[in-house]
Parts: C-alpha cells; structure tokens; sequence
C-alpha cells in the first residue's frame, strides 16, 4: 500500500470497427497513438523500449515502458507503479489499468479511459488515415468535479456560458444538437458520458471533429481544478479562429462563474 493512495484496477472493453491487425496499429505506433490518445507520440512497442507520450498544449509528458509486446493481441505497458494492458481482437479491446490513485484519481482515471476509447472508436468509423489535430484550452477555476459536470451538461447551466439553446446532454449514444452562444450551429452525439466528470461530443458541422469537456487536478492547487476544453480535427482545413475564440471566451466566463460560486 502506497502512503495516502490506494490501488485501483479500472477495467473497459470496447467493440470496434476494425481488425486486430489494425487495432493494433492505431494502439501501438506513434502514428495510431497520436490519433486518438495522446497528442505527440514517440518511441516502439517493442519489449525493453518506451514510448512517450505528450500533451505539449497542457504541458504534460509521461513515459511507458514497454513490458510485452505480442502483435497484433496484447500489449502492456507500465509507468512506476502503474501498469496498462491492452488485449486485442477483431472488433474488440479490452483495456485494464491498474495503478495507486488519492482521492477521486480513480474516477478521473476511469472517465479519461472512456473518452479516450470514444476517440478511438470515433477516429476509425470516421477519419481512418487521416492526421488528427488537437486543440486545448485551459482555465483554473475554484470548483469541484460535480459542479463543473452541471456547467457541462445542464440546458440552463450550458446556456449561462457555452450555449444560446439546445438540448441537455444525458446518456451516451444520444443525439444532441446546440446553438453556441456566438450563433455556431453544433450538432451530433454523445460519444462518451461518465455522470459527475467529463464528456464528448462528435461535432458533425465541424467535419465530426470531437469536442470533449473535462476537469483535472490543478498543479500545485489542491483547491482549483483545470477546466478543459479538447477539440480533435481530422479535417486538413485548420478550425476558423472565431470558433476557437468563441471557445476560449466561453471557457473563461465559466471559469469565473465557478469561481464566484465556490468562493460564495
């Protein structure tokens, strides 16, 4: 047992329009990574080597040992005292991670798995060799998991910051369609929805790019979380500048108004 944490085996299985000798393309090399996981990708999925995983825009890196490596059905992965393994099949993934988490880690941990698979998912039923890119904005905020849930999913609460009308966002698998408070139609399905943490959004009037809307743990803060907004485009058109900044501008008026909230 590990001082103030405690060991947590998050388990998810996945059905995927692929075969194994593509799943395991798209879970192995850097290329297949950076599509769906993390933003830049480096290194083998080779035994006794690492590969590298990056998200330069929130400024993270972590680094995967290689521990098996048995194309095209399982990989295993491990980073200290966390281990990942992949098994693969046609049409199917099953991924488990075990690892130490504090707190609500495990939740987090959990809830970025299944956006990641939804990516995944995503990402081969619509954009198949293409070149995924990533946009990230990031605010601090004074607030917690549920609250930030609310402001993600709630018609009322989504109007206060995000949204002029739409709908609310319930299960996953459910159509939804908006209108973003800088008159930007948005429209398409929940991909991925854990209650009380993040989600994602296919955005079908943006060539079904991907909008996911997270919290993180703040560095060096244990009272303030990052709100985060992900925007994955496979299209080779960049995104407009008045979509990312009618982003940005949302994101900061939800970050005041979590703030005033949990400093109320």
């Amino acid at each position: 047992m590990f001082l103030g944490l405690s060991l947590v085996t998050v388990r998810l299985q996945v059905s995927l329009s692929a075969s194994a000798e593509r799943l395991w393309s798209a879970c192995s090399e850097p290329q297949g990574l950076s599509q769906w996981q993390a933003d830049e990708v480096s290194g083998r999925a080779v035994a006794g080597q690492t590969l590298e995983l990056r998200w330069p825009q929130l400024g993270a890196t972590v680094n995967l040992d290689v521990v098996e490596a048995r194309p095209p059905s399982r990989l295993v992965l491990a980073s200290g005292a966390a281990r990942l393994e992949l098994d693969i099949s046609d049409g199917e993934l099953a991924l488990t991670h075990h690892g130490p988490h504090a707190g609500d880690e495990a939740e987090g941990t959990a809830s970025a798995w299944r956006v990641s698979l939804a990516l995944l998912a995503h990402y081969l039923a619509h954009h198949a060799d293409r070149t995924r890119r990533v946009y990230w904005i990031s605010r601090r905020a004074r607030a917690s998991v549920n609250a930030a849930h609310a402001f993600f999913t709630d018609a009322t609460a989504l109007r206060a910051w995000l949204t002029s009308s739409g709908d609310a966002i319930s299960r996953t698998g459910d159509p939804y369609r908006w209108t973003l408070a800088w008159n930007e139609p948005m429209s398409g399905r929940v991909l991925s929805h854990t209650p009380g943490r993040d989600i994602a959004l296919s955005w079908r009037e943006q060539d079904e790019s991907v909008l996911v809307l997270r919290t993180l743990p703040a560095p060096l803060s244990d009272s303030e979380r990052l709100l985060a907004i992900g925007l994955s485009h496979w299209s080779p058109t960049p995104l407009h500048e008045r979509t990312l900044a009618g982003l940005g501008a949302a994101l900061d008026h939800l970050a005041r108004l979590l703030s005033q909230a949990g400093s109320a």
